[in-house]
């Protein structure tokens, strides 16, 4: 048989053989610092408040006394920067643990199992999971709508969405084994932006198909 599997993470960058696209995180907010200060004037001097909160009997505040200002701390390039770089390293990170994981487990199977295949096994679990109707007729109307609309998958021939509950399998038609790697370059680039995920492609030139399994999570696939 004519195929080709490939596993596709995507995240930060290719590890172990996967191809990758970019996790489009956000940086964490710096934290914000208000004061709020009374502002003294000659004629009414800043009030104190007392234990409750109230100010003083003996003083009332005027309009100027009432008056506050807040003072923003606004977070500065630098500390958004580092930040930045966090977020990135930790992507990184957690993408070099799941290639890892999964290249044990690809690994351990070939070799204590000679029969062992990806790609029926990716079938196999895809048959055998349940569905969870709800999020799949969701999540099969957001992909169809994905490559009808995004310009990068424009020259896809989609041919069917299928969701579970934990993944999705989708299949597209190839000419052959240069156009299969285009395409999948191509689903890879907009799913790392649209929906990052873990997505194993198993590729047919024989039969000019190739499937793509998507997981649910941004944690990827879970192999034991």
């Amino acid at each position: 048989m004519n195929k080709t599997i490939i596993a596709l993470s995507i995240a930060t960058a290719a590890v172990l053989g996967f191809f990758a696209g970019k996790y489009q995180r956000e940086p964490a907010p710096a934290a914000v610092s208000i004061e709020v200060k009374q502002q003294p004037s000659a004629e009414h001097p800043q009030t104190e408040l007392s234990a409750t909160g109230d100010p003083q009997p003996q003083e009332l505040l005027s309009a100027d006394a009432k008056s506050s200002s807040k003072e923003i701390q606004k977070p500065t390039i630098s500390d958004i920067s580092a930040q930045e770089t966090i977020d990135t390293l930790k992507a990184e990170y957690e993408l070099a643990q799941r290639s890892e994981s999964f290249a044990n487990w690809l690994t351990r199977n070939q070799k204590d199992k000679p029969w062992f295949d990806l790609g029926a096994t990716m079938a196999e679990r895809f048959e055998n999971e349940d569905k969870d109707y709800n999020w799949a007729i969701s999540k099969e109307g957001d992909l169809q709508t994905l490559f009808s609309q995004e310009r990068a998958l424009g020259d896809v021939a989609l041919k069917s969405t299928h969701c579970k509950a934990t993944q999705c399998r989708i299949t597209v038609g190839v000419i052959d084994r240069h156009h299969a790697n285009e395409v999948a370059m191509a689903i890879s680039r907009t799913f790392a932006e649209k929906y990052p995920s873990q997505i194993i492609v198993d590729t047919h030139v024989d039969t000019g198909e190739a499937i793509f399994y998507l997981s649910r999570s941004d944690n990827g696939f879970e192999f034991n």
